[in-house]
């Protein structure tokens, strides 16, 4: 199996980016989290599967507030805490973007 992960979620249209983000995290991971800054984001007009549409991706800094992991495996394959040095190991080019912004103070 590949060392492949994603970091998906998306914000409902009554919640601003740092509920929806809690939110996201306790939905997939089951831990409860507290929101500290937006790290960044990407944005893409016109993406392929996106049907015309736009799609503005953001990065957030969460601190946790609890560390146990409850993921519904129906829905997620694995779900851990990696250490930052070990998110470069990962197959995701945003995942690998967001560890350089942490490690540099970002």
């Amino acid at each position: 199996m590949r060392n492949v992960y994603s970091l998906l979620g998306s914000a409902e249209l009554s919640e601003n980016i740092a509920d929806g983000a809690i939110r996201e995290v306790f939905e997939e991971t089951g831990i409860l989290s507290k929101f500290e800054s937006i790290i960044g984001f990407r944005q893409a007009h016109r993406y392929p599967g996106g049907h015309g549409r736009s799609d503005i991706y953001f990065i957030c800094r969460l601190s946790s507030l609890t560390d146990a992991i409850n993921f519904d495996a129906n829905e997620v394959l694995d779900c851990k805490w990696i250490k930052l040095d070990d998110a470069f190991k990962v197959e995701n080019p945003i995942l690998h973007r967001t560890a350089e912004q942490l490690l540099f103070g970002l």
